[in-house]
């Protein structure tokens, strides 16, 4: 065995440790933006059901955390189309307003739907998941869902914890 070859057998461990870990972060995101859009999704179906005698009012969207004042789980319905209309938005957002993501050069994805992490009302970092819906009597709105990205970023980090730890088990 040459001296050299424990390094670069180190070197190899480290890169395909990076490459798992690397893996299963986006995997994590997707799984948690695949969630957001579901709220995204029941929102937008709020608005499309929308007329005098249904309001739009998705307020608790059958969780909770959106009633929580600065709790971490947010939605805003934007209009696009009409001069100083009122943004709706969960009770959990207070009196703050979600950052927009296009405005921060994320491109749209198919579906139309943006993705992206950006700091939420209370300086933590949210996942945001966006995207503009269009009806025939209002025009267009632009929904917003996001969480806090705490879990995720703990689930994440175990999992690459573990890793490490299996990899030096194997060295």
């Amino acid at each position: 065995i040459r001296p050299d070859q424990g390094r670069e057998g180190n070197g190899r461990r480290q890169r395909v440790s990076r490459a798992i870990a690397d893996v299963d972060r986006r995997a994590a995101e997707r799984e948690f933006d695949e969630r957001l859009q579901v709220y995204l999704q029941s929102v937008a179906a709020n608005i499309a059901a929308r007329n005098a005698n249904n309001p739009i009012d998705p307020y608790g969207l059958g969780d909770p955390r959106f009633t929580l004042p600065l709790s971490g789980w947010y939605w805003q319905i934007t209009p696009l189309s009409q001069q100083n209309a009122q943004v709706k938005a969960s009770r959990s957002l207070f009196a703050s307003r979600l950052p927009h993501l296009a405005d921060q050069g994320v491109k749209a994805e198919i579906g139309e739907y943006r993705r992206g992490t950006t700091q939420g009302p209370d300086g933590r970092a949210i996942r945001l998941v966006e995207r503009v819906i269009e009806t025939d009597e209002e025009g267009k709105f632009l929904i917003q869902v996001a969480a806090v990205t705490d879990q995720l970023e703990s689930d994440i980090r175990r999992f690459e914890y573990s890793l490490a730890a299996t990899f030096l088990l194997l060295a």
